[in-house]
Parts: C-alpha cells; sequence; structure tokens
C-alpha cells in the first residue's frame, strides 16, 4: 500500500543567497512549499502563528541584533518568549 502525504514546507530567511539555496533544496527534494525572504523576528510573512502543524527553527543566531522594542508586543513572542540578547557581563575566570 503507497501512502502519499500532502505537506507543503514554508521558510523565512534574511539573507538572499539562503533563499535561493532552500528554494534549491524544496525543488531537487520534491518538496512543494514557499521561501520568503525577511527577518522573521519583524516580519511573518505568512501570518503563520498557530497556523503550523510543526515549526523547525535554527538556533536564533542573530539574537543580538535583535531590537526588543520592536518584538515585545508581537503576540508570536509573547506567547513562546522574547528573544533577549546574550549577557556580555560573563567572563571566564583563569585559575592559576
Amino acid at each position: 500500500m503507497l501512502l502519499f502525504l500532502c505537506l507543503s514546507a514554508y521558510g523565512v530567511e534574511k539573507e538572499p543567497d539562503t533563499v535561493k539555496l532552500a528554494k534549491m533544496n524544496l525543488l531537487l527534494n520534491n518538496v512543494r512549499g514557499e521561501i520568503t525572504e525577511a527577518n522573521s523576528f519583524y516580519s511573518d510573512p505568512y501570518d503563520a502563528f498557530e497556523k503550523f502543524d510543526y515549526v523547525m527553527a535554527n538556533p536564533p543566531f542573530n539574537v543580538d541584533e535583535v531590537v526588543l522594542d520592536r518584538v515585545i508586543e508581537d503576540k508570536r513572542f509573547n506567547t513562546c518568549g522574547v528573544p533577549r540578547n546574550k549577557t556580555k557581563s560573563a567572563k571566564m575566570i583563569r585559575k592559576s
């Protein structure tokens, strides 16, 4: 018995070259979907809040660049947590 799943993949990427690679990856793996160039901290191009069955995400690599005041009222971050800048105060102490 063959089972066919009707899945679609949607992605948001802020780097134009990575958008092209992601689109190529969808094509080569015969996956339907769409990749949009945007900064997902500041925009939700698919109005995706609570609309997807599964979410896969890389660690938030650019949290240091997020302006907290721009995302503090976003329902995505109020529910799931606001991205925070890494602390610069932690220091390693070397014992002699």
